[in-house]
């Protein structure tokens, strides 16, 4: 890297250079340039030049720019600052001594030598001019007259004052010197505050005047391109060859680039003095719109500020610097990659830059892969890329060690987009997934169709200008928009491919025929394929995305610079190659990534790692997650050694980062029990953004998705309803991590559990592997245990369940009441019955017992299993159980038991029990059964009972009861129509009690109906006008029934009993016996007064047909009541000369009109039937002389009676 002069190379240049400094025109030549661009050997040439009499400054840099000048002065130009560096490098070059009137004053070391000589020639001098001067002889007049003691004197005074001098000299040596001499009002300052060329010109003089420099070489100031120093300099080398101080000729020689003369067009041709260079900066520059022909002149007179141009050749271009740098590298033995030789070398076209490359990969190799106890895996060419980046981004490789780097950027972004994208598919595989577990693809495809074929009309409609909205007809159908989308349209639709019609107007419609359809949408319209396409092509997305997915995984930067996923930064989705051309400064940079040469283990090659003993992977995820705490789902491991070399080397802080949370460190702790994970499980058990994305890539590939919600499950109140009912878990996971999470179940966690969460554990217990498969860790199936105790859900089968869940399931009642099951809980014993159950198993027993309603039709019904009691001794204190634990269930169980389950005696019973031993008839109605009943019952027989009563119809061992208790019994017997309706029934049941006197019928609640002529029938009540007496008031059917069943009704028959409205109902009556009618006819006179016209009208008819003889008051009821008059006639007629005129008269006078006519007097006709009873009371009349029978023999239909006037 060190300028080196090479014969071949350089020899022309350096006799070129030499002749104009030394040949006879060399005072023609004042300021030369050697240019040529970096790395073309300018510096190498110039090594010619050295000798005592060059001067050689070289810029490097200028520092940092002030941002204003001293005292708030605007800032330096550019061309002072770069003037300020010369000059200080002029003023500090020389030893001070060596420019003793400078008024530059610097800061020297102290000489010894230099200082101890002075100090001698001074005190010398001193001492000398003291003898001379007898100035001395006080102090040597102290030692006497001997002359030794004298010179003593004088050598001790000497050496005294060289001490003195020299101790001086050394105590204020750069502790102060004069500033400034004032006289008067006159003022001389010998400091300045700036170094420039106009305020130390005289500086710059004096120096070349004291000094033998003649030749003063340039190097590097073009660097910081500033074309007005240069300016600057030929005026400076003109003031110095002017200068009558100087009698020799100054040249100044420039290294210096060829652009750089591009750059001096933008100089203004009037050249600035040196004094006003403070400006020069904003001297206007050429103006853009000047004439090029005009410009290229200018910058060709431009040659004008130097004297001499000696141009260097380049030797090396970017498509020789291959070679130049292939020489230099196996030259020293390296053997680097040729690819790699390629790429770099076309972007350093600069020997220098490929002799310092070399240099520093010599120090990095030796440091990074041949020193002891060097990080492993590294590769020479990356670290031979690593220092190529450095030389081209020098304070970007810096940056590397603290992380800010621009590749440490690129390679977050790389992690973003690889944790982004891979979310993205994570979340369509869900989908996806989801999809073809519910696929609906009928009702799919034809919303997407219906979808396309509503545009397609609509496109067709706006360009023909007509408005969008439509409607189809297909057929004789008439379709809305809406109706394009749904299944049964395009299965109608292809099955009959019917054109579809879309009316404008009344006279003009647009026709859309199959073909058009078929043509525009292009898709399979035949339903029944549908499932299979959709089906087919979710899959063939599915396999896609997955490979898509796997392949991002396990991309590194290289891979990631090919492919088109895209991260959102700032608000655009740019690709990896996007990101690493915005964020790396050069394109070899983003070449040497793109080929893999600078990977993500970057940071491994910008230092040094002696004594950590793991790979690269590992130190990799050191560097960039675990140091900066950044989170990287997927950054993968090769091995659990590299895994558990980053828990050692991490620390414990790691275990309560965010950068563990890592798919593989997750895995590796999970699948181990590790308790380093518990941290970050709390964590996730309350997710925030983090955790939620570390979850959903979990739950999507993670390998330990049930360890980790076992353990989820020991701090998240929520886990259940997040499993059974979030979104964010796949349907096929939600039972294997329920059963985990229930196996990690702590009772002291307040769990959010509703039916949701029952209904989930009961359709899906057989795919929960806590409750089906035996655990070897028996707190698993005991937390499994605790959470079916909470839930309360009943499990449709034992059988699946492993034996601990079993017994568990069996104890707590968690299961549905089956057959099945209650043999399983029995271990396989099929007796079902409660006393046997009871016998095998109390906890079955009594589950049974509180399930009853359900129990019982499971063993009983067809094809029965077991009644519910099988033995008859236990039947008592089976139904003692089940009142206690389900009353309402007794009536049941005891219907379903044995048949042989009776109780003979219900006082040996508790009385809570009777009334479902009646229910069920399990004991007989003994006279003592019923009495106990009763009177345990409140005195009142209910519906229990009487359903003892009506199953048996009488009473049974009452022989030796007292007649009383039996009388109160039939009576109460007699009284419950409410729960005994049938009073045959009752009455047979109290005349089964024999019982030997009447019962009191005040006693008895008589109702309507049959109930009092059954008494009266059966003799339970006496024959009696008192006991007919409830009847008065009651209906007529009940009076009809009970007249019907009496025999001695005619011997207390008054109109109370048979009033006149129920004359007629009587007389009809089939049930009433006839002495019973006939007494009530001939007894018409009581009986019939306020009876209707029919009733009497019948009784006039049962009379005529028994031949019963009415009596005048009976002749006047009927003709009163106006029975039929035809009838009063024909049994008037036997009675008419016996009742005689008078009576005769009155009967027909209420029978009325025509009748009544017959009894007056006024001369008019009166017309009767024409038969045998009215022309015998025609004649009647006509005797008594109240009528003529002139026309009484006619042959006519009638009988016209012409009565006399009076």
């Amino acid at each position: 890297m060190v300028p080196r002069l090479v014969d071949d190379q350089h020899s022309v240049y350096v006799r070129h250079l030499k002749n104009a400094l030394t040949g006879s025109d060399r005072d023609l030549y004042r300021n030369i340039a050697l240019t040529g661009s970096y790395g073309s050997g300018k510096s190498s040439i110039l090594q010619s030049l050295d000798g005592p009499k060059v001067l050689n400054l070289s810029l490097s840099t200028l520092g940092d720019e002030p941002p204003v000048g001293q005292n708030g002065a605007p800032p330096v130009s550019k061309t002072n600052r770069i003037q300020k560096e010369l000059v200080k490098q002029l003023l500090y070059r020389e030893d001070p001594s060596d420019v003793p009137d400078s008024r530059y004053r610097r800061i020297g070391s102290f000489k010894l030598v230099r200082e101890a000589s002075l100090a001698v020639f001074f005190a010398a001098g001193l001492v000398l001019l003291g003898y001379l001067t007898r100035f001395t002889d006080r102090l040597v007049n102290f030692a006497g007259s001997d002359p030794a003691a004298r010179v003593g004197m004088h050598v001790a005074l000497f050496i005294f004052l060289a001490l003195v001098v020299f101790l001086a000299r050394k105590i204020f040596h750069n502790r102060f010197w004069i500033e400034k001499f004032v006289a008067g009002p006159a003022t001389v300052t010998l400091t300045s505050s700036g170094s420039y060329f106009d305020e130390y010109l005289d500086e710059i003089v004096y120096f070349f005047e004291v000094t033998d420099y003649d030749v003063v070489v340039f190097e590097d100031i073009d660097r910081f391109e500033d074309p007005h120093i240069f300016e600057t300099l030929r005026e400076l080398n003109t003031l110095l060859n002017n200068s009558k101080q100087l009698r020799r000729k100054i040249r100044f020689v420039y290294a210096i680039k060829d652009s750089i003369f591009e750059q001096l067009g933008a100089i203004d041709q009037d050249t600035p003095s040196i004094g006003s260079l403070q400006d020069s900066e904003t001297s206007p520059a050429l103006d853009q719109s000047a004439d090029v022909a005009r410009v290229e002149i200018e910058r060709a007179n431009r040659t004008k500020f130097f004297d001499l141009v000696i141009p260097v050749v380049p030797f090396i271009t970017h498509r020789s610097a291959r070679d130049h740098m292939t020489d230099v590298l196996t030259g020293s033995g390296l053997d680097i990659d040729p690819h790699l030789v390629t790429l770099v070398s076309r972007y350093t076209a600069d020997m220098r830059l490929i002799k310092n490359i070399h240099n520093e990969y010599v120090v990095f190799r030796e440091q990074l892969l041949l020193a002891e106890g060097h990080l492993p895996g590294l590769k020479p060419e990356s670290v031979f890329s690593m220092v190529v980046y450095k030389n081209i981004h020098l304070s970007d490789f810096e940056d590397i060690r603290t992380g800010s780097s621009q590749l440490d950027k690129l390679y977050g972004y790389g992690r973003d987009l690889v944790t982004e994208n891979v979310r993205m598919i994570d979340e369509e595989i869900l989908r996806l997934e989801q999809r073809l577990r519910h696929m609906d693809a009928a009702a799919e495809v034809a919303n997407s169709l219906g979808e396309r074929l509503d545009q397609y009309i609509r496109r067709v409609l706006r360009h023909s200008g007509l408005s969008a909205a439509f409607q189809v007809q297909k057929g004789a159908e008439t379709l809305k928009p809406e109706d394009l989308r749904t299944t049964s349209f395009w299965e109608s639709f292809t099955e009959r491919q019917q054109q579809l019609l879309v009316p404008i107007n009344s006279h003009e419609r647009k026709v859309f025929t199959y073909m058009d359809v078929v043509e525009e949408l292009g898709a399979d319209f035949v339903p029944e394929r549908w499932e299979k396409h959709e089906r087919a092509k979710a899959n063939s997305r599915l396999a896609a995305i997955r490979k898509t997915r796997a392949m991002l995984l396990r991309a590194d930067m290289a891979d990631l610079m090919e492919r088109p996923e895209t991260l959102a930064v700032d608000r655009q989705a740019l690709t990896f190659a996007e990101l690493a051309s915005r964020n790396l400064g050069s394109p070899l940079a983003r070449d040497l990534v793109a080929s893999g040469y600078i990977d993500q283990n970057f940071s491994l090659y910008a230092a040094q790692f002696l004594g950590v003993y793991i790979s690269l992977q590992a130190m990799n995820f050191l560097l960039h997650n675990v140091q900066p705490n950044r989170m990287d789902i997927n950054f993968s491991f090769s091995s659990s050694k590299e895994i558990e070399a980053v828990l050692d080397e991490a620390g414990e802080s790691f275990l309560h980062d965010r950068s563990i949370y890592n798919l593989a460190i997750m895995d590796y702790l999970l699948s181990r029990e590790d308790p380093r994970c518990e941290d970050a499980v709390r964590k996730l058990s309350a997710p925030g953004t983090d955790e939620q994305m570390f979850l959903n890539a979990y739950l999507a590939r993670g390998n330990q998705r049930e360890a980790l919600y076992r353990r989820m499950a020991r701090y998240s109140a929520g886990i259940f309803d997040t499993i059974v009912n979030g979104d964010s878990i796949p349907d096929d996971m939600r039972a294997p991590l329920f059963s985990a999470a229930m196996s990690g179940y702590r009772p002291e966690i307040g769990y959010t559990m509703d039916e949701s969460i029952a209904v989930f554990v009961k359709g899906n217990y057989e795919a929960l592997n806590v409750l089906t498969v035996t655990q070897d860790e028996p707190e698993r199936a005991a937390a499994a245990i605790a959470v079916l105790t909470l839930l309360q859900v009943q499990l449709g089968s034992l059988a699946p369940l492993n034996t601990q869940i079993q017994r568990a399931a069996v104890a707590g009642s968690l299961y549905d009441l089956t057959v099945e099951n209650l043999i399983t809980a029995l271990g396989g014993q099929e007796d079902l019955s409660l006393d046997a159950i009871k016998d095998k198993d109390p906890n079955v027993y009594y589950y049974a017992l509180v399930q009853a309603e359900r129990y019982v039709p499971l063993v009983t019904n067809e094809p029965a299993i077991s009644p519910t009691v099988r033995s008859q001794s236990r039947f008592i204190e089976i139904l003692r159980d089940v009142a206690e634990s389900n009353g309402p269930a007794v009536p049941l169980v005891a219907r379903h038991a044995s048949p042989d389950c009776v109780v003979k005696n219900i006082a040996e019973v508790d009385i809570a029990l009777w009334p479902a031993l009646a229910w069920e008839k399990r004991f007989p109605p003994t006279f003592a059964n019923l009495d106990a009943y009763v009177e345990g019952n409140g005195g009142i027989i209910d519906e229990a009972l009487a359903v003892v009563l009506q199953a048996a119809g009488s009473v049974q061992d009452h022989e030796g009861v007292e007649e009383e208790m039996k009388a109160n019994l039939a009576i109460l017997i007699l009284n419950a129509a409410a729960v005994l309706p049938d009073p045959a029934l009752r009455v047979r049941l109290a005349d089964s009690l024999a019982l030997k006197n009447y019962v009191n019928v005040t006693r008895i609640a008589v109702e309507p109906g049959r109930f009092l002529g059954l008494m009266i029938g059966e003799r339970i009540i006496d024959d009696t006008e008192s006991s007919f007496e409830p009847a008065i008031g009651l209906d007529w059917p009940t009076r009809e029934f009970a007249i019907g069943r009496s025999g001695a009704f005619l011997e207390y028959m008054t109109p109370r009993h048979v009033p006149a409205e129920d004359l007629g109902l009587l007389l009809t009556s089939k049930t009433v016996p006839a002495e019973v009618k006939g007494a009530v006819v001939m007894r018409l006179a009581e009986f019939g007064p306020g009876a209707s016209r029919s009733a009497l009208s019948e009784a006039a008819s049962y009379a005529t047909m028994t031949g019963i003889a009415l009596d005048e008051a009976a002749f006047r009821v009927l003709a009163e009541g106006k029975a039929d008059p035809g009838t009063i006639v024909g049994l008037l007629e036997p009675f008419l000369e016996t009742f005689g005129y008078d009576a005769v008269e009155e009967i027909m006078v209420l029978m009325g009109r025509p009748y009544s006519s017959l009894a007056i007097r006024a001369g008019q006709h009166v017309v009767l039937p024409r038969n045998r009873e009215h022309l015998a009371l025609a004649r009647f009349v006509e005797t008594h002389g109240n009528a003529k029978s002139d026309n009484w023999d006619k042959e006519k239909p009638e009988l016209r009676i012409y009565m006399k006037r009076s």
